[in-house]
């Protein structure tokens, strides 16, 4: 089966729809706001937590309530619903050198997106807390969550019920929907669609899961790792772009672990059809 072979299932009408797929997306989103809403009157009563600590708990409270829910309406076990099967270890080296590098083009392609001011104070804001609540939030809670649910439940009910490339696509629009602003969606979707591939080609949330880590932890630790070899990240960040060097040398590395990564996966064999991706119950 290609990547994106537009076949589709025939499974049972248990299966959940994009009614249901969209309800749960959006009893997440309205969920966070509520308990962090909760978390932050709390501060009239003596207990005071800064806005990025209030963000990791609405995501430590919410989302494991909404995976249960998702186990629950979709009749299936953890195990069908979040696979955190082994895969081959070959597939890791060529992984981390996409996402590290993909990563710099990822944030350089986001300082070209006309993202709203008030998108961008917003989230400063919700990042400018507790350093230890920033890091935990961005680089581990938030991409296991968003994966468990995005690739997890929402990625695999679909594939029941309709076809590959159909719900990828579905499953990559409500992850971009999540970060927000529309400009902003638009440069991860296309994350989704990759997380999405890692997944159906691995059978397992595992690659998707470190990708997804690799990504974020660049991102918050790339001035840093610019000045380990020369470069004045304070001068990077008023310029508001990296240099050409650094974007080209993340170009290559990209192209060359994408052609690593692809060959690597298709040793993979788990994914010869949409059943194996999704088996039904005995």
């Amino acid at each position: 089966m290609s990547d994106f072979e537009d076949t589709q299932e025939q499974s049972s009408d248990r299966a959940p729809g994009f009614g249901l797929v969209l309800l749960l997306f959006l009893l997440l989103v309205v969920g966070q706001i509520l308990v962090a809403a909760l978390l932050y009157s709390l501060e009239t009563g003596g207990v005071r937590l800064d806005l990025t600590t209030i963000a990791l708990l609405a995501n430590l409270l919410v989302y494991p309530l909404i995976l249960w829910i998702g186990v629950r309406v979709a009749r299936r076990s953890w195990g069908e619903c979040y696979p955190l099967r082994p895969f081959r270890l070959s597939i890791v080296a060529p992984l981390l050198v996409v996402c590290s590098a993909g990563a710099i083009l990822l944030l350089e392609a986001l300082s070209w997106a006309p993202i709203s001011d008030a998108y961008s104070k917003a989230v400063h804001e919700a990042l400018a807390g507790n350093r230890v609540s920033e890091l935990l939030l961005v680089v581990l809670v938030g991409p296991v969550w968003e994966e468990l649910f995005f690739r997890g439940w929402v990625l695999r009910s679909l594939l029941r019920r309709y076809s590959v490339r159909t719900s990828v696509l579905a499953s990559a629009l409500l992850f971009a929907a999540g970060h927000g602003d529309p400009s902003y969606a638009m440069v991860v979707f296309p994350l989704g669609i990759f997380f999405a591939w890692l997944v159906l080609k691995t059978d397992s949330l595992v690659p998707s899961v470190i990708g997804h880590i690799t990504i974020n932890a660049i991102s918050r630790t790339w001035p840093p790792l610019l000045s380990l070899v020369g470069y004045d990240s304070e001068k990077i960040r008023e310029a508001g772009h990296f240099p050409l060097a650094v974007l080209g040398v993340a170009l290559v590395l990209t192209a060359a672990g994408a052609a690593a990564l692809s060959r690597a996966v298709a040793e993979e064999d788990h994914c010869t059809s949409q059943e194996s991706v999704c088996p039904e119950d005995d």
